[in-house]
């Protein structure tokens, strides 16, 4: 809809953001979360933050060689950005505890380490 009423900014997030964070903190403030896994959740977060936008970069390259329709560019190019860097995030921590490899190390990733 933005899109045909020449109306679309990269701020136009915000207007969702005030009504799916309190959505999202409700769910889980509700759920029976423990503090392995809050570092869990915190480890992942913080390499999906790392990477997305190295991944955002070359997805989009890749769609723009593939002449994306620009109705479906943005959200193809969001859906997988996201999914390619959770599954980044994933294989990192999956190395990191079964091969023990203490040179992947990031300050948040440590934190479980000392306790």
């Amino acid at each position: 809809m933005t899109l045909k009423l020449n109306s679309a900014f990269t701020d136009d997030c915000y207007i969702m953001l005030a009504l799916v964070c309190p959505i999202i903190f409700l769910l889980v403030m509700k759920s029976r979360n423990t503090f392995k896994t809050g570092l869990r959740i915190r480890e992942l977060s913080v390499l999906i933050y790392v990477t997305h936008g190295c991944v955002g970069r070359i997805v989009g390259y890749a769609l723009k060689l593939r002449s994306m329709p620009q109705d479906t560019y943005e959200p193809t190019k969001l859906i997988i950005t996201v999914a390619v860097a959770a599954i980044i995030g994933m294989a990192v921590i999956f190395i990191k505890k079964t091969l023990k490899i203490k040179h992947i190390q990031i300050y948040l990733l440590n934190k479980e380490q000392q306790n």
